[in-house]
């Protein structure tokens, strides 16, 4: 005897899509941008781009630094309150995302970090602790920035860590408020404690 019929899963992904098209909505960027560059070149590649309601898709070569990009965002939104989701994090991002804080640049950060960051990067992790807005520990290999700043949302998924990262990396930046805001939730709501799902 079967354990299901394909008929019933079927119709389960029917009704689960037909769910999912009617929540759907249009959020039409005015604008993309796909980039194939150096780490180094992508922020040059950025500069004096106004990114609300911009995507743009990125691949760089190696070397490539969330920090870096996290900086010029904010030169572009004001201060801002960021939220992080990373499976480690270096001491060097550390450092930055500290005098960012203390410059105010960073009004408020949270992170979602996986729980072996305690661990792995115990050191970092113990500074990082001290100046956070808030932050959890938790399974996570998400990759993902929001800035929530005056005069740009936007948020970054990444296959990049918060590290100096010598490999390929790819990801997208969306300068939309309806995705920041998406991101902003779920991070929110693992901190506090709630499901994702």
């Amino acid at each position: 005897m079967a354990l299901f019929e394909i008929s019933d899963i079927d119709k389960k992904l029917s009704e689960k899509a037909t769910k999912l098209e009617a929540s759907a909505s249009d959020n039409s960027f005015e604008l993309s941008y796909q980039i194939r560059c150096k780490a180094s070149e992508l922020l040059t590649k950025l500069i004096g781009r106004n990114l609300s309601n911009r995507f743009v898709e990125f691949c760089t070569a190696g070397e490539f630094s969330m920090h870096e990009l996290l900086t010029y965002l904010l030169e572009q939104s004001g201060p801002a309150d960021v939220y992080i989701s990373t499976w480690t994090l270096k001491e060097e991002p550390a450092r930055i995302l500290y005098a960012l804080k203390q410059s105010g640049a960073i009004r408020n950060l949270y992170f979602v970090f996986d729980y072996r960051i305690r661990t792995l990067d115990a050191k970092h992790f113990d500074f990082i602790e001290k100046f956070a807005t808030g932050y959890v520990l938790t399974k996570c290999h998400a990759k993902v920035m929001v800035i929530d700043g005056e005069r740009l949302k936007a948020s970054v998924v990444s296959s990049a860590n918060m590290s100096n990262n010598p490999r390929i990396e790819c990801g997208y930046i969306m300068g939309n408020e309806h995705s920041m805001n998406f991101h902003k939730q779920w991070i929110m709501d693992v901190i506090n404690g709630k499901k994702v799902y």
